[in-house]
């Protein structure tokens, strides 16, 4: 018997409203708005500054599934299983998943996947798996990175990229927006781009440069500390030559398993890292910036979660045609990699 097929039903995102843009940069760093825009690429990006409770992660990712339900009308109450798939924990468990299953009163199991920024790809591979072999019928991937709370603001190099974000997306054996055909996994062994544990504190914070909005208050339903999520380090120069040369071989040997080359792909999508780096490895890939979407220009590098917008805000705006093929790859630390394979309904 043929594997059930798999739908992306649904897919949303939610960016907090507060811009932290270039021109406050200027001010806390030796930088410019022309030196980051010709570096990375980036123009502003997002700060969750109107919640300072203790559960950073859960909010946000709660503010996706809100938006879920807003926006699509689709009913909390019929998925089956939750799937948390974020760089970070509020609590080192439950995870994000269970006190999204609290939150919403679903008796349902709710479990963690943490991959760095690869970590939505992961869920979607591990989802895809439980649907086809008729485990569940709907799972609920929900990914909350309030990333700024792991930027050190001393750090020039990676203060300019971060913003925070968040997504969700139901998964289900039902026709849907977009048909995940197939997904690659890759990984090797590297610290080039890693946090520190928790209880590490980057010299310089979010709460230490940029003010908590009016009237925001610390909430802590378990008597929670605010955590530390320890600091983001990496090391640029080897994460570049890794994306420009190895992934290029790696995405061509995904699409080569599925007899198709890169012409045969309409839109590409990739980890929302640095635009600078997103165009030489489309350069490398042959992707014309025509098929090229991102968003990292407005919001930054959300981790995980950057991807996952890109393609809700496509889906919303009704780029995709029928049959249209999209891919999509995204690495982070580990070094892990992930490459997926959709079609539009």
């Amino acid at each position: 018997m043929l594997p059930r097929r798999v739908y992306l039903h649904h897919v949303t995102h939610y960016v907090p409203e507060t811009v932290l843009d270039n021109r406050f940069l200027e001010g806390i760093l030796d930088t410019t708005d022309a030196w980051i825009r010709g570096r990375v690429g980036i123009a502003e990006r997002r700060v969750m500054n109107d919640y300072t409770g203790s559960f950073p992660v859960f909010e946000i990712a709660r503010r996706a599934v809100d938006r879920l339900v807003a926006t699509t009308g689709f009913d909390l109450g019929t998925v089956d299983l939750i799937l948390s798939a974020s760089c970070t924990d509020d609590l080192q468990y439950p995870g994000p998943g269970n006190m999204i299953a609290q939150h919403y009163g679903l008796s349902v199991p709710a479990f963690q996947l943490k991959n760095a920024c690869s970590s939505v790809v992961y869920a979607l591979e591990v989802a895809r798996g439980l649907l086809q072999l008729g485990t569940y019928r709907r799972i609920l991937v929900v990914n909350g990175e309030p990333f700024t709370l792991q930027t050190d603001y001393a750090d020039r190099t990676s203060a300019i990229l971060f913003g925070d974000g968040a997504s969700a997306l139901v998964v289900s054996s039902e026709p849907g927006a977009l048909e995940l055909v197939d997904v690659a996994l890759g990984g090797r062994g590297s610290c080039v781009i890693n946090a520190t544990a928790p209880g590490a504190r980057p010299e310089r914070t979010i709460r230490d440069v940029f003010p908590a909005a009016e009237g925001a208050k610390a909430e802590e339903p378990f008597s929670g500390v605010a955590p530390r999520f320890g600091r983001f380090q990496q090391t640029g120069r080897e994460v570049f030559d890794f994306v420009v040369n190895d992934m290029p071989r790696e995405i061509g040997a995904f699409l080569a398993s599925r007899q198709l080359s890169i012409d045969d792909i309409d839109w590409f999508i990739g980890h929302q890292a640095n635009l600078g780096m997103l165009d030489a490895l489309c350069k490398n890939l042959g992707v014309p910036a025509a098929k090229h979407l991102f968003n990292i220009d407005r919001f930054g590098n959300t981790s995980s979660a950057g991807w996952v917008t890109v393609l809700s805000e496509s889906l919303a705006d009704k780029r995709f045609a029928p049959g249209d093929q999209l891919l999509v790859s995204v690495f982070g630390g580990g070094l892990a990699w992930g490459s997926l394979l959709a079609r539009a309904a």
